[in-house]
């Protein structure tokens, strides 16, 4: 039987996959070269623990009550003759489904998720991107 922290980060693997179909979603990260190319041009998310932090403070409580730190990161490939804006609209199209996704209804344990911020690959990698959106995680 899998632990708190297992089954937050599972939760929120089915509830990606669940509001995003058509996308990859996994819990294992791998880099864009070990990526199929039918996975980067649908989308790949992976969901990847970071660590916690605010844990209560007071007796009795000690290592309760934290906050799970995630980071989603989102990689996809577009055309090759594509122009450069269609990888940040790639992009985008990841954090707009993910934003959607955390306003809904969650898996139990999770109670809440909530994106803090995001990074991009600033086109540089053009055809390729990512996205590296950070969230807190409270179960």
């Amino acid at each position: 039987m899998p632990g708190e922290l297992t089954s937050a980060l599972e939760a929120l693997e089915a509830g990606l996959a669940a509001a995003c179909p058509g996308r990859y979603v996994s819990r294992s990260f791998k880099p864009l070269s070990l990526r199929t190319a039918e996975e980067l041009s649908a989308g790949v998310f992976s969901v990847i623990s970071r660590g916690a932090s605010r844990f209560a403070n007071y007796r009795g409580r000690e290592g309760d009550l934290g906050t799970l730190k995630v980071v989603i990161v989102g990689q996809v490939k577009v055309a090759e003759d594509a122009d450069q804006k269609a990888i940040e609209d790639a992009e985008f199209a990841m954090i707009e489904q993910v934003t959607a996704f955390v306003q809904t209804p969650l898996l139990s344990p999770l109670r809440q998720c909530l994106p803090v911020e995001y990074s991009q690959s600033a086109q540089l990698e053009h055809p390729y991107g990512w996205v590296a959106i950070e969230c807190e995680v409270m179960t």
